[in-house]
């Protein structure tokens, strides 16, 4: 079962992603355990021409969805280790974000950060919070989680 812009709801299980996983769309609910996502790259483009990020984001909730993730790491990606943008919600306990140029950038005014940082060590990064409001590329491959138990 794959998130993607239609509602879907995925319980833990093995990652088997191409590309980052981002949860994308209302109604979209993705809970994630166990998830390393690192060295995400940002396309070609992204330096002088995307009209967009360009790619380089770690974990990411999008359009209305709402992700929780235990026990990760996201590390060493070109823009982003963690995104939560306007109307979704992002839940981390247990990880690590480390090495991104963006250690979490939060989209959405008075979001309430503690949910960001239930024993979630933030070290590294250029920056480790931000607020910048990306216009956030067309999701590629989206997560893909394989429930454990059908």
């Amino acid at each position: 079962m794959a998130a993607s812009a239609l509602p879907a709801q995925v319980s833990p299980g093995r990652s088997e992603a191409e590309g980052p996983p981002r949860a994308v769309g209302a109604g979209t609910i993705v809970t994630a355990v166990d998830l390393v996502v690192e060295r995400t790259a940002q396309h070609s483009c992204a330096v002088d021409t995307c009209t967009r990020t360009g790619g380089g984001l770690g974990l990411a909730s999008e359009d209305g969805a709402t992700l929780g993730v235990r026990r990760f790491r996201s590390v060493d990606n070109a823009l982003v280790g963690v995104l939560v943008a306007t109307g979704s919600e992002l839940d981390l306990h247990e990880g690590i974000v480390s090495g991104n140029r963006i250690g979490a950038n939060v989209q959405i005014d008075d979001y309430d950060r503690r949910r960001l940082q239930g024993q979630v060590i933030y070290v590294e990064s250029g920056e480790n919070t931000d607020t910048t409001r990306f216009d956030l590329s067309e999701p590629p491959g989206m997560v893909g989680l394989v429930p454990e138990h059908p």
